[in-house]
Formats: C-alpha cells, structure tokens, sequence
C-alpha cells in the first residue's frame, strides 16, 4: 500500500530560519555585553553558584534574588556545577553611576578573566547566558505556534509575530543574560499555547496533565507566572 504524502508546510522554512536568526542574535547578545551587566545579572548568578556550592536553597537575605523560586536557579547550576562557580572574574567598580550621562555605567570591572577561552565562573556564566537563548528560541518557537493555533489558515500572520517577538531588541538583550525570566516566559507561553490547544480541541487527561506539569513548573520559576493560571 503506499503512503500517503504528508501535507506541505511552506512556513517550515522561514520559520526555521527565524529561529536561527533569533538564535545568533541573541546569543551576539550574550558574547558582546559583558558579564554581570545586564540587570541583576550578577544576583541571579549568585543564586545559581550558592545552590551549586551548598547544595541547598538560601534562607533569609544572603542572596539577593533568594526571594524568587528556584527552577531556573537550580537547572543553572546543574549545567555549570562542574566550572567551579567562582566569583573572581567579577570584581565590583567602586565608581560606577547610574543614569543617561554616567561617565562610569559599568557595575564591575572588566579584566582578562573574561577573555576567551573562559573558565570558571566566566565560563558557567557563558553557560548559563547560552542557556537562557535557548530558552528564549523556544519562547519565540511557542509565539508562531500560539499565533498559529489561533488563525491555521494564515501562518503568515503567526510568522510575522514571532518576527516582532523575536527581533525586539530588549528581548533580545534579556535572552542573552542570566535571569529567571527567560524560563518564566517560555513556560507562560507554553502553558497559554497549550490552554488555547485544549480550548480548540477539546480536554484529555493527556493534556490536561501536560497543562498542570507546565503551571507547576511555572510557578517554579517566577511567582509572576501566576497571571496565566486564570486562562488556564
């Protein structure tokens, strides 16, 4: 018997070029801003080395971003453990100013530690910005599918959102950079591309498992996730 062909795609090809182009962006993004600069990069990264080092969560105000669940945190530091997790590389600018006109914009003082090849904490830090642009791949993967889901018969229209989501140059900045949020967006996006799936085409216990892992990941990963648990 012969098979039947399967049906052609002809947004398979952009789409997969908008993701390798959002790729190599963001992940420029990641090589050119340097370490520790992007906001509360440095804290985030703190967290992933104290989970790494002690083996256990942080209590009280020892770690800045302590305060925020710790799913991405702990995934860190399951990629990078094996760096050693030091913090030598990032050495505080006692000069540095805030605002437009600050002569001295940098939180830390850049040497030759960070310079390729990387190792210790410039590499786990290297790691874990890679880590957050693969997130954020999957992010821009889960916009075409939930602008797909909603209007199948024009894929133009969803490419052209995942194009806007993921050339924005602020998005572009934060999936280059050690946060919380990247994690928190690929999992919002994916719960509401899946809650949008069960609206279209009914519930089973299949997929409403699937939804309540990715509410529960979620909430893991920022408290903020909770904002899409009423349209789940």
């Amino acid at each position: 018997m012969a098979m039947t062909p399967l049906p052609r795609q002809p947004w398979r090809a952009p789409l997969l070029l908008l993701l390798a182009a959002h790729l190599a962006l963001a992940t420029l993004f990641s090589l050119i801003v340097p370490l520790g600069e992007a906001p509360d990069e440095a804290d985030h990264y703190a967290y992933v080395v104290f989970i790494g080092t002690q083996g256990s969560l942080p209590v009280g105000p020892a770690v800045t971003q302590g305060k925020h669940p710790p799913l991405y945190h702990g995934l860190g530091a399951l990629l990078t453990a094996w760096t050693g997790l030091d913090f030598d590389f990032l050495r505080a600018n006692p000069d540095a100013q805030h605002g437009p006109g600050a002569i001295y914009p940098n939180h830390f003082i850049h040497t030759r530690l960070e310079d390729f090849p990387w190792r210790g904490g410039a590499l786990a830090m290297h790691l874990l910005r890679l880590f957050s642009v693969i997130l954020s791949t999957v992010t821009v993967w889960g916009v075409f599918a939930l602008a797909h889901t909603l209007q199948p018969a024009r894929p133009g229209l969803a490419l052209a959102a995942a194009a806007f989501a993921g050339c924005l140059p602020g998005f572009l900045f934060s999936s280059g950079a050690v946060s919380n949020d990247n994690l928190a967006a690929t999992l919002g996006t994916l719960i509401l591309l899946l809650a949008l799936r069960i609206y279209r085409r009914g519930w089973t216990p299949r997929r409403g498992l699937t939804l309540g892992v990715l509410l529960g990941l979620g909430l893991l990963s920022k408290v903020s996730v909770l904002a899409v648990w009423p349209v789940a």
